[in-house]
């Protein structure tokens, strides 16, 4: 692989000082790819931004994007990123996590891995770590099914590269779609963008990366009571909703938009596709559970 090949890296910060130095550097360190960062740090009580503009001082691949704007979370920042970043210049554009440890070949593997499958988008399985030693592979590389997208992301969103193609049609969906930005998890969007628009995606087996795992994780990895208790909450009280938000956002398609999780007959269909809805077997049954509940005692529109 060349290094002519151009890749723009799209970082969402907020109060990161403690780990954004190293993964910045495992980001700068990627083999046979040029790198570009865009960062942009949501508001902060600590001196990320000052470190950032330091950095873009110092370095002719880094461009830090105006600060002092308030997004309250990872979604808005990344959605931001899509919106302001020029990509015309690039080959592919990733995303980037401010605290993760990319391998040396992340970029060069999902973009070869691009390639060669013909595909427009890539992420991949990652190896979450704790400061205490601990690691365990998060797996989600199972096979994709035909309404995967309707439930959940393609992995974590730091693990995504896509085609320029695919990242400016993403890019002018956000741009005239303001509703966008009440969809919480930025990676589920543009999984569901992807799919819906009949853009293909690839999930690779073999991790691309150390996946930082602390108190402060937005969402992390579910190994804990507690952090399963967190994201059953999340899907019993606002999955549904959320739901039905991409559904009214999204451009029309045919498989996804014909759903309305408000509506009983809707949900009795869709249990009727239950083996399609999600990757993993098991999280198949977790939504059957949450459909057969919102079957039962139906969803009231917020």
């Amino acid at each position: 692989m060349s290094k002519s090949i151009k890749c723009a890296i799209l970082l969402a910060a907020y109060n990161g000082l403690d780990y954004i130095k190293e993964q910045v550097e495992s980001v700068a360190t990627q083999v046979d790819v040029k790198a570009m960062i865009f960062i942009s740090v949501d508001l902060s009580q600590d001196e990320t931004y000052q470190w950032c503009r330091q950095l873009e001082n110092e370095r002719n691949n880094v461009v830090v994007l105006p600060y002092g704007e308030k997004f309250g979370g990872a979604g808005k920042n990344f959605f931001r990123l899509f919106r302001d970043v020029d990509f015309k210049e690039f080959d592919y554009i990733a995303l980037s996590d401010q605290d993760d440890i990319w391998y040396p070949d992340k970029l060069s593997r999902a973009i070869q891995s691009i390639k060669s499958n013909n595909v427009d988008a890539y992420s991949s399985n990652v190896v979450a770590f704790w400061a205490d030693g601990r690691r365990r592979l998060i797996d989600k590389a199972q096979p994709q099914r035909k309404l995967d997208y309707f439930f959940e992301a393609a992995g974590p969103g730091c693990t995504y590269v896509m085609n320029q193609k695919l990242a400016v049609d993403f890019q002018n969906f956000l741009r005239k779609t303001p509703a966008t930005n009440n969809v919480i998890l930025h990676d589920w969007l543009l999984y569901a963008f992807a799919r819906s628009q009949g853009y293909s995606w690839l999930i690779d087996s073999v991790p691309c990366l150390d996946y930082r795992q602390h108190e402060n994780n937005q969402v992390g990895v579910n190994t804990t009571f507690s952090s399963f208790f967190k994201r059953a909450k999340y899907v019993f009280f606002d999955g549904v909703t959320q739901v039905n938000q991409l559904i009214d956002i999204l451009p029309s398609n045919a498989e996804f938009t014909k759903y309305n999780l408000f509506s009983r007959r809707d949900v009795f269909c869709l249990l009727l596709q239950s083996n399609e809805l999600r990757r993993k077997p098991v999280e198949r049954l977790y939504v059957v559970m949450v459909l057969l509940i919102t079957l039962i005692l139906g969803v009231r529109k917020t």
